[in-house]
């Protein structure tokens, strides 16, 4: 991370003090990997009671969306926009069913606080990106998969979170095929 980046990182983490969040995507990558694999958008959950204050400070508009983003399909309330040059996504929820559940209450719930460069951020729990990438599986994820292969996972969580989304099959086939020791 550039000294650049860094001043980037504290100003964000200025605007989501006090709120409920945490990174999904390419930066959660970097922050979980020590910057092994480098993140090049900001890619953000915000728990649905805090997206409007966010957008607030910000000086953007939350909108509705419906999109089929790589596959999946995502009916949101969502920011899409450029922080000092960076795109920055940010989402309370994907795909809807999940939000209206409990499945996203219990994400915000084991998120975990990540320091890199010196910095604290909120991260993903680690089930719920190995889910998203099994369920890809392209290339990148594949590559993103053997990165986190390191990691201690709760197979348990990873499947109730592979069953909230229909997926358990397909995860658990993809995750085989590289090595996981799935029980």
């Amino acid at each position: 991370m550039t000294m650049e980046e860094k001043e980037i990182f504290i100003e964000l983490l200025k605007k989501l003090k006090g709120l409920d969040w945490f990174l999904i995507g390419g930066f959660f990558m970097e922050v979980v990997t020590n910057g092994k694999r480098k993140g090049r958008d900001i890619d953000l959950v915000i728990h649905k009671n805090d997206i409007d204050e966010f957008a607030r400070r910000l000086n953007v508009k939350a909108q509705q969306r419906k999109l089929i983003k790589n596959g999946y399909v995502i009916e949101d309330y969502a920011i899409k926009t450029k922080f000092f040059g960076r795109n920055i996504e940010v989402t309370c929820g994907y795909p809807k069913k999940r939000v209206l559940g409990e499945m996203f209450d219990k994400l915000f719930e084991k998120k975990i606080k990540k320091k890199y460069y010196g910095l604290k951020f909120f991260i993903a729990p680690l089930e719920e990106i190995i889910v998203l990438k099994a369920v890809l599986f392209r290339q990148k994820d594949i590559d993103d998969l053997i990165l986190l292969k390191r990691f201690k996972v709760n197979y348990e969580f990873l499947r109730e979170l592979s069953e909230d989304q229909s997926a358990w099959k397909k995860v658990k086939t993809n995750l085989l095929k590289i090595g996981y020791k799935i029980k």
